[in-house]
């Protein structure tokens, strides 16, 4: 179990202490008592802070050096990646002590971690089987939060279309983020769920960022934006570009040569800036271009080539984002969330429907992230808890007024306790793969995805989840104990595409 979080505050201001060379003995005693009590997490979290506190001091003292060879550097106007500097740390009074100081004053705090970890904690640092069952922990004992890669795009077409590294594609098919394309052979059309359609024509390398966020390697890419995707940015070796609205190119080549052509609107075009640090950003207009050379250093504004790349696309039709929220977005513990509805459940805490009510739930949970997602329950406080073998449904609601609903993807990342039963999209059962926690299985940790891709129709749509309280522990089936959802999701579809004009003369 993480340490208290009491505890975990004391321990930090302890071991700030003996950072500082401020520590009497009975500081020492102290943390060897918190290790000794609370044992491996307590010892995984003294070596974290530790090992931090040493990596900041190491990048403040090296950063005067790091500045000096800059400067001699930039002489000769070529310019390294950006380098650490005090600006980039947290400021330690350290940095500026001898490093004789600093190795003493570290060896006190490593001398009682290694010999606490022989004594409470040779179970987890020397038994892989134990080391694989624990979870992630973060700054202060908290659990990490593990999320699945997001979806950024869908597949729209393929044109005689091969791949590297044996992938197969298909169209409709959803591409994750960090996803590296290959494309050996042919065209194809990626649907960016921003907004941004892409054509990406053989030989031709990229790397799929984030939603807004495209890299290429090498190859021609022709991009056409909606308007509410304004900020869509292509980055190559020597330039990025950042949509402003408009259809442009971009090529890359192996030897570091790229090229931005605006074929329509206009874009905010940034040569070569690690190498040319007083470049500025420059607009390029239709008709435009701009070529950098990374070898030889040099910039150049040339006529776009519109003859060499994509024309406007056949088939416009980009993925627009669809607003769901997740569960406990902006609210503190204790509230009702007004986007999520318990509509049924134990008769104890109708009468229903009523609000799901953010919930801080069990010790185990992941702490509560009000800007990201929230546990919810059916009531305040989380103890003790709501009886067992017990299904209380959760609903939200989202137009898609405008929308197509053929078009529509929702993905959603649950954690659950225990189980869900049933997830249904108006009323429609959705298959997915089943999970279940248990008293000995606490998969609070990491979220897991649920794809809805069909079922929605047009204005007001409805999200039930009925989840499932199991028993606590086998030695108290009937005990009450926790039960909560927690959910996160991404949406987008297409719009309704216009009705054809008739001509009626």
């Amino acid at each position: 179990m993480p340490l208290p979080r009491h505890d975990a505050d004391e321990l930090f201001r302890l071991l700030s202490l003996q950072w500082d060379d401020a520590c009497p003995p009975e500081v020492l005693a102290r943390i060897e008592q918190i290790a000794r009590t609370h044992g491996d997490s307590a010892i995984e979290l003294i070596l974290e802070y530790s090992a931090l506190h040493a990596d900041i001091d190491a990048v403040v003292a090296s950063s005067q050096a790091f500045d000096r060879a800059i400067e001699g550097i930039e002489q000769t106007r070529i310019r390294p990646r950006k380098p650490i500097s005090r600006q980039n740390v947290v400021a330690n009074p350290e940095a500026s002590k001898p490093q004789g100081v600093q190795i003493s004053r570290w060896r006190a705090v490593f001398v009682v971690a290694a010999s606490l970890l022989l004594a409470v904690g040779g179970s987890y640092w020397f038994d892989p089987h134990v080391r694989q069952e624990r979870p992630s922990m973060g700054m202060g004992g908290v659990q990490m939060i593990l999320r699945p890669p997001q979806t950024v795009a869908c597949v729209t077409r393929l044109t005689n279309a091969t791949w590297g590294q044996s992938l197969a594609l298909e169209e409709g098919q959803t591409l994750k983020e960090h996803q590296r394309l290959e494309l050996l052979t042919g065209a194809a059309q990626l649907s960016m769920a921003c907004g941004a359609e892409i054509v990406l024509k053989a030989p031709c390398t990229i790397r799929l960022r984030s939603d807004d966020f495209v890299y290429l390697e090498q190859g021609d890419l022709t991009a056409e934006v909606a308007k509410w995707a304004t900020g869509f940015v292509v980055d190559t070796k020597g330039l990025r570009i950042t949509d402003l609205g408009t259809r442009f190119a971009v090529s890359a080549g192996p030897s570091g040569i790229a090229e931005a052509h605006v074929l329509e609107g206009e874009v905010l075009a940034e040569p070569m800036k690690t190498h040319r640090p007083k470049q500025s950003s420059m607009l390029l207009n239709a008709g435009e271009a701009i070529r950098v050379s990374v070898p030889q250093a040099t910039i150049n504004q040339i006529l776009a080539e519109s003859d060499r790349f994509v024309s406007r696309l056949k088939r416009f039709r980009p993925l627009r984002p669809i607003q769901l929220r997740n569960t406990g977005i902006s609210l503190g513990v204790g509230q009702d969330d007004p986007h999520w509805t318990v509509t049924a459940g134990d008769p104890a805490y109708g009468p229903y429907p009523h609000p799901a009510v953010i919930t801080g739930g069990d010790p185990s949970y992941l702490d509560n992230m009000p800007d990201g997602s929230q546990w919810v329950s059916v009531k305040r406080d989380a103890w003790p808890g709501i009886p067992t073998s017990s299904t209380h449904t959760f609903e939200t609601r989202f137009n898609l007024k405008g929308y197509d609903p053929a078009t529509v993807y929702i993905i959603g990342s649950f954690l659950v306790d225990n189980s869900i039963g049933e997830l249904r999209i108006n009323g429609k059962p959705v298959n997915f793969n089943r999970w279940i926690t248990t008293w000995d299985v606490h998969d609070f940790e990491s979220f897991h995805t649920i794809e809805i891709l069909d079922g929605f129709v047009e204005g007001e749509n409805v999200i039930s989840v009925d989840v499932f309280n199991t028993p606590s522990h086998p030695d108290n089936p009937e005990s009450p104990n926790p039960m909560g959802l927690r959910v996160e999701w991404q949406a987008f579809g297409c719009e309704i595409e216009p009705s054809p004009i008739v001509d009626r003369l």
